[in-house]
């Protein structure tokens, strides 16, 4: 008889062998430490499902303080997906919250899943990958002409580092950061204005599989060029090491944060959605060019990313047609409204000229004649052909005009 068990992760070692390793076989790229500093913040935080005494999924709720907590991690082995064990541990996971807001960074994929439980989309980011020698051509002179300072860890204080954490983040989380930005192999800068306030900082940090090179996270900026300015610092650091990352990869939260990766030619992995349940965090989103929490779902396969991207180029297209047939149809009713507008010409004429209205017999032998209807052939762009004389001669023209039964059809026709 097979038995599953839910429960909480209760060493660092174990965060290691489970989550992270986990995460790295999803092509995750977590970081090395990341188990010490998640741990340091929230250490009921991760969880693991067990069958029979083996791990077969996991999934974190990391709490900040009181108001606010962070899903991710949500990962069930290939084998033992679609049986229900995922909704189990997602279930553990959320109850873990209790009554605090919870945001996550969800795969596009999952996007729907996860709003059918209560979650609401709030804005649509994208991971980068990016080769340093490449990047470090695209950086424009305006990070040069940025007029702040790029300095390290050690000569800010921390107590404004965490501050300005605080208020671009939207919740307190002191202990996690000491652990962050202190990490074995990591490099932490941060930028000062003029009047050494702080407006920017990131770290970089090893990956859990040395060959994936680093992760960047946090990327808090006042604005894109300080951004660009302070990346560029880090980039540097990065090449100057004895084995240079092959890669660094950058999960952009923002439409600005992915316009900067896109300017540095980084290289599209997949597309991913931030998601909350309940009130978002009074955070300062417009400064984020990085989040720091995992994604949350298993990354979707090459299938399922160019599934969504076919999506997207039908949703543009019937976009495109929608607004082509309300064009069709504003020129389909200026049409009618011309035609209603004769018709009303016609009528007001043949009140002012009652005398000249034809008899149905004159109608009935101009049509047998295979004439035109009103006697005479339309000339183009001639509004009113029944008002036409001549040069030699200021009299009227005879009009054969339609009978009153059949211009009143033309009138109720058109005002369909």
């Amino acid at each position: 008889m097979e038995e599953f068990k839910i429960r909480l992760i209760n060493t660092e070692e174990e965060y290691e062998s489970v989550v992270l390793k986990a995460m790295a076989e999803e092509g995750w790229r977590p970081g090395l430490k990341d188990a010490e500093c998640y741990r340091a913040c929230d250490p009921t935080a991760a969880f693991v499902g067990e069958l029979n005494g083996k791990p077969i999924c996991c999934a974190s709720m990391t709490k900040y303080g009181d108001r606010f907590a962070f899903g991710g991690c949500y990962i069930v082995s290939k084998e033992h997906r679609g049986k229900g064990y995922g909704v189990k541990i997602y279930n553990a996971a959320i109850a873990s919250a209790e009554s605090r807001s919870i945001g996550i960074f969800a795969l596009l994929h999952m996007e729907e899943t996860f709003q059918s439980c209560g979650f609401h989309s709030q804005f649509y980011g994208a991971r980068f990958d990016f080769h340093l020698p490449t990047t470090m051509t695209c950086f424009a002179e305006i990070s040069e002409k940025s007029p702040v300072e790029i300095k390290g860890i050690e000569q800010v204080n921390l107590e404004a580092l965490f501050e300005y954490d605080t208020i671009v983040f939207g919740v307190e989380r002191h202990a996690f950061l000491s652990k962050w930005l202190h990490v074995t192999g990591s490099h932490a800068r941060v930028a000062t204005n003029s009047e050494g306030s702080i407006v920017s900082y990131t770290v970089a940090r090893p990956t859990f599989v040395k060959e994936e090179g680093y992760r960047i996270g946090p990327l808090f900026a006042d604005c894109q060029s300080i951004a660009e300015k302070l990346l560029k610092a880090v980039f540097e650091e990065l090449l100057q090491q004895e084995e240079p990352p092959s890669v660094v990869c950058i999960d952009t939260p923002t439409k600005r944060a992915i316009e900067l990766a896109e300017k540095l030619q980084g290289k599209r992995s997949f597309d991913q959605v931030y998601m909350v349940m309940k009130d978002p965090p009074d955070a300062c989103f417009d400064k984020w060019f990085y989040p720091l929490p995992f994604p949350t779902a298993p990354q979707s396969s090459a299938r399922a990313v160019s599934t969504q991207l076919l999506n997207e180029r039908m949703k543009e297209m019937s976009e495109r047609i929608e607004a082509m047939d309300q064009i069709t149809h504003n020129m389909d009713r200026e049409f009618k409204s011309s035609r209603v507008l004769l018709s009303a010409i016609q009528s007001i004429d043949e009140v002012l000229n009652p005398s000249s209205r034809p008899s149905s017999a004159e109608v009935m032998s101009s049509r047998g004649s295979g004439g035109s209807r009103r006697g005479m052939p339309r000339r183009w762009g001639d509004t009113a052909p029944w008002r036409r004389g001549t040069k030699k001669s200021a009299e009227r023209q005879p009009v054969r005009r339609l009978p009153q039964t059949e211009g009143t059809l033309l009138h109720s026709q058109c005002e369909e």
